[in-house]
């Protein structure tokens, strides 16, 4: 009985009398859980104790008990445990011992195991001692795919996208398992106008995205003292001291499987926050909610002229998944089945770092299954700068604009002819490009350039390609530049990559040119050379050195690269 006197000093109103230490717990006691099964009621189930495992974690028990009952049709006895049920309180004689947390799979029977209570009314004093900032960025994956496990929390998701892209479907559902979620992707939008009561018992959990698409988890309320409450038996990302939105939820049905069953739910606005979330559960406060990232997707096509609006958490790994299932859902979501088109995309994000910048992207994509393509673009981008390794990034807002054409879009560049083979510095010059449409028509672009008067004696190499293909190139010719010195480079490289539908003309001369943390000084000044290419890991020397870039905007993607000599003479 060496818990009593730590139940008697816990913040929560929580008299021993009404607990049972696991100490208490014998083989054969019998009890009741509770759980909702259907809409918002909360029922009892029937609890037998099998045993009590000690120490399983440091200083942790888990209390096995087999399940019966329900008012589901055949009782638990048919369905097993079902996937929600976590954090369902468990009595004996009246008294809490714990919250439905663990079970495995494909049990013949439904055998749970329950946290013991005084694990999770530890959270409490955690919480007080706690003076860390909330890790909502760093948590990291669970891990929790083995045979012994939390019982999942279903994750509802009400996207249209994914029954349009199994591949994707796949992706989402392995990445998301491995935080101990069990995806299921037919969820409903919401339930916001019932009323429910926030019991031991009721559905209560956690929402990833809102607004014209839900992605939440489910699981169950433990213990309530006023405007505080305790659930689930288990963790949801594990993720320490945290600020969560936290919902309620309406059970529709429970699904039976012979894998494991589970609650199909909406949830409801945030009603909350999650402060806390342990091993042995969740802590969480009724009442003020916690802020999320506002994102806005716009379409603009033939069919449609909409924007859809969300909000999501801000995690450096759930985010960018969970935009990429966001800007698919809105493609999808418009009509379109994720065929051949034409996807121009211009996205400005909002971050804080030091300070508040504002990063615009263009992007575009051609060809079948574009709209897979457009959401890769564009998440890439954010998880480079969110993971990066210089400055801590807070994504404030993010606003993306789709132009969206139901038909292929690609010119091809085939030929380039200049009207003089000789040039001397400072000479304009008129290059024809030879350009052929996608099953269309061959046609010809007349475009004068300036040879720059610093330009030396000596071969001038013409290359044209579009922006994307024109920075794989340089990094191929410099690739001290693939790895961004600071901040500031990192932002220039996400900048430029992605730009199909830009065509550029560069010319390089045959010097060695110089990259100081990686930034090209091209053409150097012989002395400067001297200095610079002294052996340091910053510098590094090139064999070549840009001397021109032109550039030009088309409405469609550009491919090919051609090239060309000229001679540059005085």
């Amino acid at each position: 009985m060496k818990y009593i006197s730590l139940f008697c000093f816990l913040t929560f109103n929580v008299c021993f009398s009404s607990l049972m230490d696991v100490s208490e717990i014998e083989p054969g006691m019998r009890g009741i859980g509770k759980t909702v099964f259907n809409q918002t009621k909360i029922e009892e189930f029937q609890v037998e104790i099998i045993d009590v495992m000690k120490n399983v974690s440091p200083r942790g028990d888990i209390i096995l008990a087999r399940l019966s009952g329900g008012s589901i049709p055949g009782g638990l006895e048919k369905t097993g445990v079902i996937a929600g049920m976590s954090g369902s309180p468990v009595y004996i004689n009246g008294k809490l011992i714990g919250a439905l947390a663990y079970t495995w799979s494909f049990l013949k029977e439904p055998i749970a195991g329950i946290t013991p209570i005084r694990e999770i009314l530890e959270i409490i004093d955690v919480d007080k001692q706690s003076k860390a900032s909330p890790q909502n960025q760093q948590f990291k994956l669970t891990n929790s795919k083995n045979n012994f496990r939390h019982i999942p929390l279903p994750l509802a998701i009400s996207s249209s996208a994914l029954f349009s892209c199994p591949e994707f479907s796949t992706e989402l559902d392995d990445f998301l398992s491995g935080y101990g979620l069990l995806p299921v992707f037919v969820g409903g939008i919401g339930s916001d106008s019932m009323p429910i009561e926030l019991e031991p018992g009721a559905a209560i959990g956690t929402v990833l995205i809102q607004g014209d698409m839900r992605v939440a988890a489910i699981g169950t309320l433990t213990y309530r003292d006023g405007d505080k409450i305790l659930g689930l038996g288990h963790p949801i990302f594990l993720g320490g001291k945290v600020e969560l939105p936290l919902i309620a939820g309406v059970i529709h049905s429970v699904m039976p499987s012979q894998a494991l069953s589970f609650k199909m739910f909406s949830p409801t606005r945030p009603i909350g926050m999650i402060t806390q979330d342990r091993a042995s559960g969740i802590m969480g406060k009724i009442g003020k909610t916690t802020p999320m990232v506002p994102i806005k997707v716009a379409i603009q096509s033939q069919e449609t002229d909409t924007i859809y609006s969300y909000e999501s958490i801000e995690h450096k790994n759930l985010l960018p998944i969970l935009l990429n299932t966001i800007i698919l859902n809105s493609i999808v979501a418009r009509g379109n089945i994720l065929g051949e088109s034409t996807i121009k995309a211009d996205m400005i994000l909002k971050i804080k770092t030091d300070h508040r910048r504002v990063i615009k992207l263009s992007q575009m994509i051609s060809g079948d299954a574009s709209a897979i393509g457009i959401a890769v673009s564009l998440v890439d981008p954010i998880a480079r700068l969110i993971n990066n390794e210089f400055e801590k990034v807070k994504i404030e807002d993010i606003a993306i604009r789709l132009d969206i054409e139901n038909k292929k879009r690609t010119t091809f560049i085939e030929k380039l002819v200049a009207d003089k083979e000789k040039v001397k510095p400072g000479d304009s010059l008129e290059i024809t490009i030879g350009l052929r449409s996608f099953q269309g028509k061959f046609d010809t672009k007349k475009i004068k350039i300036q040879i720059p008067k610093e330009t030396p004696v000596g071969r001038l190499a013409l290359i044209v390609a579009n922006a994307d293909s024109t920075y794989l190139l340089e990094l191929a010719r410099t690739p001290e530049r693939l790895t961004a010195k600071s901040f500031t480079q990192l932002i220039e490289q996400i900048e430029k990559l992605g730009r199909k539908n830009e065509m550029q003309i560069s010319g390089y001369v045959p010097q060695k040119g110089v990259v100081v943390e990686a930034q090209e000084l091209p053409n150097p000044p012989l002395f400067l050379k001297q200095v610079l290419t002294r052996p340091k890991k910053t510098v590094a020397i090139t064999e070549s050195s840009l001397i021109l870039r032109h550039s030009l905007t088309f409405d469609e993607i550009i491919q090919g690269v051609v090239s060309l000599n000229l001679i540059v003479e005085r």
